[in-house]
């Protein structure tokens, strides 16, 4: 939405679904979607069980563009009337542009 309520929403996206199984024939899918404005992912586990899943270290990463741009707030100095956080939201700033104050 870019502005206010919407009646209708819509959510393009191209979507890949990758499978994978351990030695133990547990399955595993990763769903990855791509959008016009962002990526996104999840981890599925599809079997149906009332098993419960302990993920035991998370090592996703990846790599930000040097040349696009982004939507961001900056940090605000805390203070009595202030908690930190609420500075206006900032539009098609340049990635690796530095912040104007020394919060960050």
């Amino acid at each position: 939405m870019k502005v206010g309520r919407q009646l209708q929403i819509r959510n393009n996206a191209n979507e890949l679904t990758l499978s994978f199984k351990n030695d133990k024939g547990s399955t595993i899918q990763l769903v990855l979607r791509a959008y016009n404005d962002g990526v996104a992912f999840k981890y599925v586990f599809p079997e149906k069980s009332e098993k419960k899943y302990t993920i035991n270290q998370e090592l996703t990463g990846f790599k930000v563009s040097t040349n696009g741009k982004v939507w961001m707030q900056p940090y605000d100095v805390p203070s009595e009337w202030t908690p930190g956080y609420e500075q206006y939201y900032k539009n098609g700033i340049p990635i690796g542009t530095n912040s104007p104050n020394k919060e960050g």
